[in-house]
């Protein structure tokens, strides 16, 4: 592997890991578990912003209660075959198992 593509796999590794740390520092807990808590919808804008800065991917964030929200994301192929990636965004409150997020 050449130092270029080392290189280009490091910056999108450190990447991953800064939008991954922002995620888990985002408090998002599911309010049917957790009365009061603020539901996803700080989460999905961090996740929507992130993806609007990415080429080529339309994004849709569709508030289905208040504060919680949908994000969907879509690139457009030129086969005519399309792909759909589902996933939950709640996290769980990590307070409860004494752990902190550094």
């Amino acid at each position: 592997m050449s130092n270029a593509l080392l290189e280009l796999d490091r910056a999108a590794q450190a990447e991953v890991e800064e939008l991954l740390a922002r995620l888990v520092a985002t408090r998002s807990i599911n309010p049917w578990i957790s009365p009061g808590a603020p539901g996803e919808g700080e989460v999905a804008a961090l996740i929507s912003s992130w993806l609007r800065e990415l080429d080529g991917v339309e994004v849709t964030v569709e508030e289905v209660l208040p504060g919680r929200s949908n994000v969907l994301a879509r690139v457009r192929g030129t086969s005519g075959e399309g792909h759909l990636a589902s996933t939950s965004i709640p996290t769980p409150s990590i307070a409860k198992h004494g752990r902190t997020v550094r």
